[in-house]
């Protein structure tokens, strides 16, 4: 009798904090959380589907610079930069820090 490999179940990630200022959290807004790198801590992508849309209208619309958010080390704008492609080579990057 053949078994199949144990298919390995991604463990939920949790990040616990005390909220000192209630508010509500809604879809679609970000949160802050200094000292946590959520790029590693929940395996994010430094760009998203929405991010590849907006930059292939850039690209169509023909813009000359693009502020780019959630950049933390040149690995991450160099993402970016790859993303542009040939069509959007001329698009100056800049880091909103």
């Amino acid at each position: 009798m053949i078994k199949k490999p144990e298919e390995k179940k991604k463990e939920p990630k949790v990040i616990e904090c005390i909220v000192e200022l209630d508010g509500e959290i809604m879809a679609n807004k970000s949160i802050y959380l200094p000292e946590v790198d959520l790029k590693e801590a929940l395996d994010l992508p430094v760009v998203d589907q929405q991010d590849l849309i907006l930059i292939n209208s850039l690209i169509k619309l023909g813009v000359d610079f693009v502020s780019v958010g959630g950049i933390e080390t040149k690995e991450d704008l160099q993402e970016v930069k790859e993303l542009l492609s040939v069509k959007g080579r001329h698009i100056k990057l800049m880091a909103k820090l």
